[in-house]
Formats: C-alpha cells, sequence, structure tokens
C-alpha cells in the first residue's frame, strides 16, 4: 500500500500538470480577474466564500474536462464520431459551471451597484 506522502506527492504532481494545460490557465487567469474585480466591492464572508467556490467549482470542472479528453485521444486517437459527441458533452459541462457561476456572481454584484 502506498504512503499519505506518496499519494499527497501525486496529487502535487497532477495539480502541476494541471495548471500547465492551457484551458485550466485560462481559467485560473479568469480566477484572478473576477477576484480582483470583486475586490473593489464590499463582500460579505459568505459571498466571498461563494465567489470563491464558483471559482473553484469551474476550475474543477474544466479540469475533468480535460482529463476527459485526455483519456478519449489515449483511447481513440483517430477521429471518431463518438468521441466527438463525448467531448462536446465534456465542454458543455464546463460552459454550464461557467454560465452558474456567472448567474451567481451578477446576483451578489446586484446587490453592491
Amino acid at each position: 500500500m502506498k504512503s499519505i506522502w506518496y499519494k499527497f506527492c501525486c496529487a502535487f504532481r497532477g495539480v502541476g500538470l494541471a495548471i500547465k494545460d492551457k484551458s485550466i490557465a485560462l481559467q485560473l487567469l479568469l480566477m484572478c480577474i473576477v477576484l480582483f474585480f470583486f475586490s473593489f466591492f464590499s463582500l460579505s464572508t459568505i459571498e466571498w466564500c461563494v465567489i470563491i467556490g464558483c471559482c473553484g467549482f469551474v476550475i474543477v470542472v474544466e479540469v475533468g474536462n480535460t482529463c476527459i479528453e485526455r483519456i478519449l485521444d489515449f483511447i481513440q486517437p483517430k477521429k471518431d464520431e463518438k468521441v466527438r459527441y463525448i467531448k462536446d458533452m465534456s465542454a458543455g459541462m464546463v460552459l454550464i459551471a461557467c454560465i452558474f457561476a456567472l448567474v451567481i456572481g451578477l446576483f451578489i454584484l446586484g446587490g453592491k451597484i
């Protein structure tokens, strides 16, 4: 059985690999912009938790999407309609998460303007 230390090292390696992915790096950049933007408003602790939680959720979903795409590319390197369908649904998952995060952010922002 692997040690807990080894498991954490693998997890941190995975985070490092994820950050190098262009889509995830873009999401991290957008998260920084969102957090910077919201720093100009007087947010409660709960509102900050919701904003950070939404940003984190979008990034987690993007990491999941990237994993799904990489697995599919490994399993089926050639173009395949079934693979495209799965990849499109996976990308749609990220889009849905972004839309919900945007709506929640607008609700919070609406009370501040």
